[in-house]
């Protein structure tokens, strides 16, 4: 009789993550449903050729599929031939065929930006959230389901899910009518419970008045402490779009970047110019925002190498 494929339960987007091995305290492998069980059919689970789990069948009508448990001790991370084999009670044995399958510490992780700020309600301009679901090593996982809710009185597009397209990237938008803070959810449907984003977004009862805006004019400086990257900032009226002058700005920075300065008021021109420097390499975003409230918030990516 040939048999089929063992299953794997704990497997999500192709790998057995370690933490469900860890939390389960072993691997569970699944025995399908086979051809004429009988009592005294002995089932054992080879994981790398050696014999970790059995099961003993008890009747004619076994309750399938039927669930074998490799320790977690024999189960560290990394790639395993498994395969299982059945002897009846006369000394007959079949075979599956072995298949590969991996315990891994990567799994997906879900990053959010924000690309909007100070969204007046009922104004018909949406909050903007793009998503990218990546694998540790920064490659886009594309075609997989997530998962969108809100709790508060907004509207998303798309309402309830999107795909990620070729690069692991979505965009949900979300409008609001009502003055208020909403909370968006955003889950990997296949994973909800590992890979979620949480991201609280606030809808303004009161017109904007300035705007802040933002040019990168040194980028990629080194990432040692001394390399230098620079943004200079500029706040304007949206009337007439004229600039605003002794106008306050505060920043901050992701990554561990030092900022200089913190905060600042604009000149004549309505201009304020940061630096930047960091110890580390990676992608730094940073946030200007004006206290007084009457502009938007502005974000923007530099990098150190």
């Amino acid at each position: 009789m040939a048999l089929a494929d063992p299953l794997f339960p704990q497997t999500v987007d192709g790998i057995i993550p370690i933490q469900s091995v860890t939390n389960d305290g072993a691997v569970i492998v699944l025995i399908p449903a086979y051809t004429n069980p009988a009592p005294l059919d002995q089932i054992t689970v080879l994981w790398n050729f050696i014999g970790r789990g059995q099961y003993t069948v008890a009747d004619y009508n076994p309750s399938f599929p039927i669930v074998i448990r490799i320790p977690a001790v024999f189960a560290p991370i990394g790639r395993y031939l498994v395969s299982y084999i059945i002897e009846d009670r006369f000394g007959n044995t079949t075979s599956s065929e072995t298949v590969l399958v991996e315990v891994s510490n990567n799994a997906l992780l879900l990053e959010a930006e924000v690309s909007t700020a100070n969204i007046v309600a009922g104004s018909g301009i949406p909050h903007i959230i793009d998503y990218w679901l990546i694998t540790p090593a920064g490659v886009g996982a594309p075609g997989r389901l997530l998962q969108y809710s809100v709790d508060g009185s907004a509207t998303l597009v798309p309402p309830l899910s999107d795909t990620t397209d070729g690069n692991g990237h979505t965009q949900l938008r979300i409008f609001s009518g009502v003055p208020g803070t909403v909370t968006v959810h955003t889950v990997l449907a296949s994973d909800p419970s590992t890979v979620y984003s949480h991201i609280r977004l606030t809808f303004f009862g009161t017109l904007l008045t300035q705007l802040i805006s933002a040019e990168v004019q040194a980028d990629k400086a080194q990432g040692n402490g001394l390399g230098v990257n620079r943004i200079r900032y500029q706040v304007r009226t949206l009337a007439g779009d004229l600039p605003v002058a002794n106008a306050a700005i505060n920043f901050s920075a992701t990554g561990g970047a030092a900022l200089s300065p913190s905060a600042e008021f604009t000149d004549s021109n309505g201009y304020i110019t940061l630096t930047l420097t960091n110890n580390t390499s990676g992608i730094v975003t940073i946030t200007a925002l004006l206290p007084s409230g009457l502009g938007t918030e502005n974000f923007t990516r530099v990098t150190f190498t």
